[in-house]
Parts: C-alpha cells; sequence; structure tokens
C-alpha cells in the first residue's frame, strides 16, 4: 500500500469521510457496498474468478478491509505467476493458473490487445468500436479449466471456510460458470458477476439470462454498481452484487449438532422417479427425477454426496448449508423405532425446518412416509465399468448434452455438447485414465489435470443409471452391427 493511500485511510478514519481520487469515483460504489456486505454476511473466502493481474482483491484488502482467503483463478500463465509473486507476502492470499468454466478439460483461450479483455469466447463481430482495438485477439493460448463446484469443494475442505463469496469476471462466460457451480452455488453466501447490457463476445448470455440464472438458483440482488469509469452516454456493462436467500449468518454459527437420540442408520441411499414424455420428433424421452441422502452413524445427514476425505461429518463442518441431523424415535420397549425427525435449513427467512415423519426399514431400504430410498451400491475400490453413460439438460435458451465413456482398461472419455438456437459448439473434450474409490471417481486426463466427481449406482448390480455429482446419466445401448 502507497504512503498515500496510508495517509488517506489515516483522515478518513479521523474525519468520517471518504478520500477518492477523481478517476476512481466509479468505484466507490462498489467498495462501500462490499464493505458493509461482507461484514454482514460474515464473508470467510473469495473466489475471485478472471482474477486478471489481482485488482479485485488488492481492492478488497486495500479499500474493503477484508482481510481472510483470497483464491484467485486465473488462466494468463505470466498474468497468473505475476500474482502469484505479488501474493507471496499474504499468506492469504492463494492463485490458482486456471479457468474456470462450465466443465473441466482444457480449451482454448484467446488473449486480447487488452489482457482484461481476455477469453474463453472471441470478440464479437459487431462489438461496439469503441471496444474493436482492445477487445482484439492477438495471440490464442491452451489453458486447464475446472468447475466452481470441484474448487469449492477442495478449498472449503482445506480452509474450513463456511461463508465463501463468489466474484466472476469472465468477459462473456459468467453464466457457464455459474452452470459449472451446479447446487453448490448454494454454498456461497453471495455473488458479483458482470453483466453485459451490450453483447461484446460471441454466443455470451446477455444480463438478462445471467440474472434470472442466479435468481432461478436462489440469489436476490442486493446492488447494482459500476465496474469501470464508462462509456458515456451508453451503458456497456455493470456489475450486479447479490445475496442467497439462505438463512441470515448467524455469529459463531456451528456445524449441525446431533441430538442426544441421534443415530443409527449408514451409508447413502437414493431415491428415483422416471417418466416418459414426448419429444416433438416423434421419440420419447426419459426423465429422471433423482434426490439422494447420505448418512451418518453421527446423526448427520447430507444431500450431497462428499468427495473429499472425512465423509459426511468433513462435509457438514466445511459445508453445513447442505446437512442437517436426524433422529428415529418412537416404536415402545423392544420395538423398532417408527418414525424420524429431520432438521436442516429451510433456506427461507433464516428457519430451521423440522419434520417427523412414519420411518420403516424394508429389508435394506428406509420409507419415509410415502417414499422409499434404496440404498445405492458401493462399487468396489479399482472396480471398472464398461459403456457411455449422458445426460441431457434443456432450457428455455440452450440445450446441453453431456457424455462419459468408462472403459474396463481404466481409460474414460468425456465430451460436453451444447446447442443454443442454430449454433452448436462442443465445448470440450477430454480423456485419460479413471479410478473408483467408494463414491468417489477420481479423472486424471492426458494433460495432467484432476477431477474427483461423486457416483453413486442407484441399482445395485444394473449399470444402466449412475448418478454423477448429482445428475442422472443413462447408459446408452450399444450400438448393433449391421451386414447387408
Amino acid at each position: 500500500m502507497s504512503l498515500k493511500r496510508q495517509v488517506a485511510n489515516l483522515l478518513e478514519r479521523l474525519s468520517g469521510n471518504v478520500i477518492v481520487p477523481h478517476h476512481e469515483l466509479h468505484a466507490l460504489p462498489e467498495r462501500l457496498h462490499l464493505r458493509r456486505l461482507f461484514e454482514y454476511l460474515e464473508v470467510d473466502c473469495v473466489f475471485d474468478v478472471g482474477a486478471n493481474a489481482g485488482q479485485y482483491a488488492t481492492m478488497l484488502r486495500q479499500h474493503v478491509g477484508y482481510r481472510g482467503p483470497i483464491v484467485s483463478f486465473e488462466p494468463i500463465p505470466e498474468l497468473a505467476a505475476a500474482m502469484q509473486q505479488r501474493a507471496a507476502g499474504d499468506e492469504h492470499w492463494h492463485v490458482q493458473a486456471m479457468a474456470l468454466d462450465r466443465e473441466a478439460g482444457t480449451a482454448t483461450f484467446h488473449v486480447m490487445q487488452e489482457s482484461q479483455f481476455s477469453s474463453l469466447r472471441r470478440p464479437a463481430a459487431d462489438q461496439p468500436e469503441t471496444f474493436s482495438g482492445s477487445n482484439r485477439v492477438v495471440r490464442e493460448i491452451h489453458v486447464e479449466r475446472s468447475t466452481v463446484a470441484t474448487q469449492i469443494a477442495n478449498w472449503q475442505a482445506r480452509l474450513g471456510c463456511r461463508r465463501p463469496f463468489l466474484k466472476m469476471d469472465t468477459q462473456g462466460n459468467d453464466l457457464a460458470v455459474i452452470e459449472g457451480a451446479g447446487d453448490s452455488l448454494g454454498r456461497f453466501a453471495g455473488l458479483q458477476s458482470e453483466l453485459a447490457i451490450q453483447r461484446l463476445y460471441d454466443g455470451s448470455a446477455g444480463f438478462a439470462a445471467t440474472l434470472a440464472a442466479c435468481q432461478e438458483r436462489g440469489f436476490v440482488p442486493s446492488a447494482f454498481v459500476p465496474n469501470n469509469e464508462g462509456n458515456f452516454p451508453v451503458l456497456v456493462e455493470i456489475d450486479c452484487i447479490m445475496i442467497h436467500r439462505g438463512p441470515p449468518p448467524t455469529p459463531g454459527l456451528p456445524p449441525p449438532a446431533p441430538p442426544g437420540d441421534a443415530g443409527g442408520l449408514d451409508g447413502a441411499f437414493t431415491g428415483l422417479h422416471v417418466r416418459h414424455r414426448p419429444n416433438g420428433e416423434g421419440d420419447e424421452e426419459v426423465l429422471v427425477d433423482t434426490w439422494v441422502l447420505v448418512f451418518d452413524p453421527s446423526g448427520l445427514f447430507s444431500r450431497v454426496v462428499p468427495v473429499a476425505e472425512g465423509g459426511v461429518p468433513a462435509h457438514c463442518r466445511a459445508s453445513p448449508a447442505d446437512c442437517g441431523t436426524y433422529a428415529l424415535f418412537g416404536g415402545g420397549w423392544l420395538r423398532r423405532p417408527d418414525r424420524i425427525r429431520l432438521t436442516e435449513g429451510s433456506g427461507r427467512y433464516g428457519l430451521l425446518d423440522a419434520r417427523e415423519l412414519p420411518f420403516a426399514r424394508q429389508d435394506a431400504a428406509l420409507q419415509f412416509g410415502a417414499t422409499r430410498l434404496d440404498p445405492a451400491a458401493v462399487l468396489p475400490s479399482g472396480a471398472l465399468l464398461d459403456g457411455t453413460w449422458s445426460m441431457l439438460a434443456v432450457s428455455a435458451e440452450s440445450s446441453e448434452r453431456r457424455e462419459l465413456s468408462l472403459s474396463r482398461d481404466g481409460r474414460f472419455r468425456r465430451s460436453l455438447e451444447r446447442d443454443e438456437g442454430t449454433r452448436r459448439a462442443k465445448h470440450s473434450e477430454s480423456a485419460g485414465r479413471y479410478r473408483l474409490d467408494g463414491f468417489r471417481l477420481l479423472l486424471q486426463a492426458e494433460d495432467g489435470s484432476r477431477d474427483t466427481l461423486s457416483l453413486l449406482q442407484p441399482v445395485p448390480d444394473h449399470d444402466g443409471l449412475l448418478l454423477i455429482d448429482g445428475e442422472a446419466f443413462l447408459k446408452r445401448a450399444p450400438a448393433t452391427e449391421t451386414t447387408e
């Protein structure tokens, strides 16, 4: 921090005024709002996605007063290296030389004339003339990509943070980052996204689609703030700061604590509801609704399959929002319990939701009221699968197909294909070796990148349906050979 800034900070504290250079006036609303919001939300970790040269992390340290962990993700090697040198003097600043996207794997990254415009997407041909010189590709590099879902699990286990904040500035790719977070987006107390009023990149989402995606995932706007000096009189982009509609922070809130009469269940259980509907092309689509509960004998349960070491207890310490407690009771003397009490955050108004349901064991299955949960098969460590599994997700603006192929020689191949209207783009494809370890699928790509996914086999001894990171993947029928 410069001597001038230190003196300004001292004068601010003494006078109660804010001292800002004229060229930084546009940044004042963001700084003041984040200062207040971080204190309210009790933010204890920041994901800085699209860090560039570390401007956001520096702003948090110098102007917001945030001193907790920051994890900055930047795919341009020389920028990441320079940032790592700067972070060497800050033990709570971690720098990762990678991009976060909808899916992990390698991809082409476009480095622009001005590095702050660099993106996984190419510049739009019809971008405003003002940006044609700055937002111009000068070189292309291959970069590693991961997802928020993978990284938040890793860093929460490492740092023990409970109230992370997600900042995104990925130049036209924020919506893909959000979609790559999956259900783990709900772990974030708040987020900040750059909304494009005018599109500068091919295939990028408009501000309405990005805002709607956040709202559908439980976030509500807290503030709209400028992110640059602007291009008067036209508004090109603006940052939206949002908070999650989950329970408000409570000082010293611990992970779920099981009641004294809790415990007795162990393992992962799944419920399935399979539906069929016409797809408008003369065929039928198979729709699979799934839910998962992973129980620990201590009285804890999780709605997310833990992939880090330590199982359910460790996951609940890192991510209490995914978890709850349970207790079996009733039944009388010498009789099995016939009721279960489930307690977890309701996600509304900061209340806890406690439900009591009829309970029964049916062989290895569990019956909660009208809901039957079957035990998910634990695949032996080192087991091998053979086939291709796919998942199709359809929204009003696009469709997305993911495929994962596993072979008995221990190799995998996965791909993502996304349709956006009449434009089809295959976003990624990767291959390498895999290993099964209980509920974990460990992938090591040929480029050296690693990823850990949760994997459940809902029907024992039948691999026609796999739950991979909570999504239902159906096995594709093998191609039949025909002879003339």
